[in-house]
């Protein structure tokens, strides 16, 4: 049988994508849209759905850098590669563990996903999502991975805290009287529910993060935060088995306390009540919370959207909300006036195209998190849409300790990874703010490449306060509007303290007549009044000592020769602490107040060999350990 040429060509490749279109004159095709190009869209039966869409989440995997929507459908989760996001790729389905459900929700933890469902008796399904990598004849019927079961077996969401490897679940009446309920998920396919809160009752979402807002007192603890019907409920649940809430707080308006978000600096909390359009006929309302404080947030105002339409689903990145509004689609909120409870809406993309009125039908949720800044949209009858906002936008990830901790009267360096992500490209601009008088803090650079390591060097003051501090890091893209400011938690804390007095003479100064040195450099003003060892300054206890013009007037046998650089080492060879200090007349080593023994801190008691250099003199060591105690 013959083929003509042209029939062979279009049946051996395959057709290039219908999508791919940007927003003109308000429109992508039937949709409206302001600043947003639709990508692609899959139906629900493209998508393998027996009935409605819910919930949405997405996946990015590092090993291959492709991205992956994971779809929650009526009957399963479907999984689709999003890689070129023009032509999306259904992998395959993963069916719901017992009955047929319109409620599911995903969430993503060390390449596993979590799903839950109102569905009886379904419990938490774990699914491997690097299975999707070797899948080869798309689609196929997936299997799960784990499996956990509880009371009822039914959960309305799940929430995940990436960084401390804890997943949530919320809404299950039969269970924990519906509160929040803990699982360890450090073995990814093996959750073990560890306990749960239920003194305020029914939680119907919640958001986990580890603080490191301006609330000094709870740096660095693990806090949720859950919307529960009728308040949101900020509560620690650092120690998994003794809860304390914080504060449990209501709200002029409310109706029905749904969901909400945090800003990256900790400092605000954005809510959406999704009862209350309908039952004070006002337009989509978003509530602004300042929750500096966590014991008594303070209600900032609200935004008023242009629409009818009811919200659901919000989760903030960078400077940007992304909501999901029923029936009025993605909206994006601007957070720059969010200080003054003001937010502006910078773009929209609306999949429910018959009217922006007061309904349950249209956008359930949205995924803003891909590093590409391609944004998935679950529609309930509509599928999933994948669109690309068109807004200044930057983003960064930071990875580094929890919280930093650092000794009163020492210094110490961190180390930062920073990803600049969502199509940005040039050099980052990074500030550091929010310091107090007495911890000093530099990064390594200031003007960085988008993917850059850095070191955080701190220095806390003698007189430097036992407590939390919460600083800001401002990543700045190449306009004066691309900017993330992150929150970063440093602890200082009372250390053990031990101290030594060494005596030295430095040859060439010693006077054999009168057995004291020379102070010429003091004489002439030309001691440095920093700590002139700048190839150990990052590592020096007092790296950032300034001496005083009095140390300076000293004469007679106190009178200031010189710095030195004094060490103990646990062995002749191991460094445990070293800091600079000075060198007087009479030989007399003293700390930098001029007149104490020389003071190491965050030392424990023990045996130490004492070693003393100067910057144009061979290093000595004392012959043997000595033993020091606490000051």
């Amino acid at each position: 049988m013959k083929c003509h040429i042209y029939i062979l060509a279009i049946s051996c490749i395959i057709p290039v994508s219908i999508w791919a279109q940007p927003c003109q004159n308000g429109m992508v095709g039937a949709y409206p849209c302001k600043e947003i190009a639709l990508q692609s869209r899959l139906t629900l039966p493209e998508l393998g759905a027996t009935g409605d869409g819910n919930d949405i989440w997405g996946w990015w995997d590092t090993l291959t850098g492709k991205e992956y929507a994971l779809v929650g459908l009526f009957n399963g989760t479907a999984f689709v590669d999003i890689s070129d996001p023009s032509n999306p790729i259904r992998l395959g389905n993963l069916p719901t563990h017992t009955v047929n459900s319109i409620w599911r929700d995903i969430k993503v933890y060390k390449n596993h996903a979590y799903i839950v469902s109102e569905a009886t008796g379904h419990g938490l399904q774990v699914f491997d999502l690097t299975r999707l990598r070797t899948v080869t004849n798309p689609p196929v019927i997936f299997t799960e991975d784990g499996w956990v079961g509880f009371a009822g077996g039914n959960a309305h969401n799940v929430i995940v805290n990436e960084e401390t490897g804890f997943i949530y679940t919320v809404g299950t009446r039969s269970n924990c009287a519906g509160g929040i309920v803990y699982f360890d998920v450090s073995n990814p396919k093996s959750p073990v529910m560890k306990d749960c809160y239920s003194t305020d009752g029914y939680s119907h979402d919640a958001v986990c993060f580890v603080y490191r807002g301006p609330d000094t007192l709870h740096i660095g603890k693990e806090i949720c935060i859950g919307f529960n019907e009728d308040t949101y409920t900020i509560i620690d649940v650092s120690d998994k088995e003794n809860t304390e809430q914080i504060s449990r707080n209501s709200y002029v308006g409310s109706r029905y306390s749904h969901q909400g978000w945090i800003t990256d600096d900790h400092r605000y909390l954005l809510l959406d009540d999704e009862l209350d359009e309908g039952g004070f006929f006002h337009n989509t309302k978003t509530y602004l919370f300042d929750i500096s404080n966590l014991s008594t947030p303070i209600y900032l105002g609200a935004f008023f959207n242009t629409t009818q339409a009811i919200d659901h689903n919000q989760y903030i990145k960078g400077r940007y909300v992304y909501q999901a509004n029923y029936r009025s689609g993605l909206r994006i909120l601007d957070l720059a006036e969010v200080a003054q409870g003001e937010l502006s809406e910078v773009g929209y993309f609306d999949i429910y195209t018959a009217n922006n009125s007061r309904g349950y039908e249209g956008s359930w949720s949205v995924y803003p998190y891909f590093r590409s800044g391609n944004v998935l949209i679950s529609g309930i009858d509509e599928g999933l849409f994948v669109v690309k906002p068109n807004i200044p936008h930057f983003n960064f990830t930071l990875n580094y300790p929890s919280v930093v901790e650092l000794c009163q009267g020492t210094s110490g360096k961190f180390e930062l990874d920073l990803t600049a992500y969502a199509g940005f490209s040039d050099m980052v601009q990074l500030q550091l703010s929010n310091l107090p008088s007495d911890l000093s803090a530099a990064l390594s650079d200031t003007l960085v490449a988008p993917n850059s390591h850095l070191t955080l060097f701190l220095n806390a003051s003698q007189q430097a306060t036992a407590q939390n501090y919460s600083l800001l890091l401002t990543g700045m893209g190449n306009d004066s509007t691309s900017m993330q400011t992150i929150a970063m938690g440093v602890k200082i804390k009372q250390c053990p303290t031990v101290a030594v007095a060494p005596k030295v003479f430095l040859h060439g100064a010693y006077q054999p007549s009168n057995t004291s040195m020379e102070d010429h450099l003091r004489r002439l003003n030309i001691l440095p009044k920093t700590p002139p060892f700048s190839d150990y300054n990052t590592t020096l206890q007092n790296y950032k000592a300034n001496l005083s013009d009095d140390i300076l007037a000293s004469t007679g046998s106190d009178a200031i020769v010189d710095w030195v650089l004094v060490e103990l080492r646990s062995d002749p060879q191991t460094v445990v602490a070293r800091r600079a200090a000075l060198l007087q007349k009479d030989g007399d080593v003293v700390d930098t107040d001029g007149m104490s023994p020389v003071k190491f801190t965050g030392v424990s008691t023990g045996n130490y060999y004492v070693a003393v250099s100067h910057r144009n003199h061979l290093k000595i060591m004392s012959a043997n350990a000595l033993t020091l105690i606490q000051e």
